[in-house]
């Protein structure tokens, strides 16, 4: 695979139910933007990136409508109840030019995706039949304490 031939699938119907809060994690400010657009900038920077489709809820009133980011299409369907059900629907809203792209699926509300990551990941899902997945150790637990 060489040149746009990488498409990204972002679900962002999460609601934010155990995070608490009158905002979707996907909606919250950083640096004057939502973390959504953190992460799909980041997806659309990258060269083999054609487009994104991005899996909302079914009432969704802050998605901005963008219907394009950086001269590539970004796409919405509606997601479903759980992760899961909001990528698989992603996958089969796909435009047919689609049909042989190699599928990333992003978090929208994980804003701090690295270019050399992303690069790496491509390759090594385009080196494999089973995909990739990119991660990083743990290194520290965090808990909420009421007391």
């Amino acid at each position: 695979m060489s040149g746009a031939d990488v498409w990204a699938v972002m679900p962002a119907a999460g609601r934010g139910t155990r995070f608490g809060g009158p905002t979707p994690k996907q909606y919250l400010q950083a640096g004057g933007r939502p973390l959504l657009a953190h992460a799909l900038d980041a997806l659309l920077a990258h060269p083999r990136v054609a487009g994104a489709m991005v899996a909302l809820a079914a009432v969704d009133e802050d998605w901005p409508d963008w219907s394009e980011r950086g001269g590539k299409p970004v796409l919405t369907c509606t997601g479903g109840g759980e992760r899961a059900d909001s990528v698989l629907a992603a996958l089969h809203a796909l435009p047919e030019s689609a049909a042989n792209a190699l599928v990333l699926v992003h978090d929208a509300a994980r804003p701090n995706l690295d270019h050399t990551d992303l690069e790496r990941l491509i390759e090594a899902a385009e080196n494999s039949r089973d995909g990739a997945i990119l991660a990083a150790p743990v290194r520290d637990t965090l808990k909420r304490a009421t007391d």
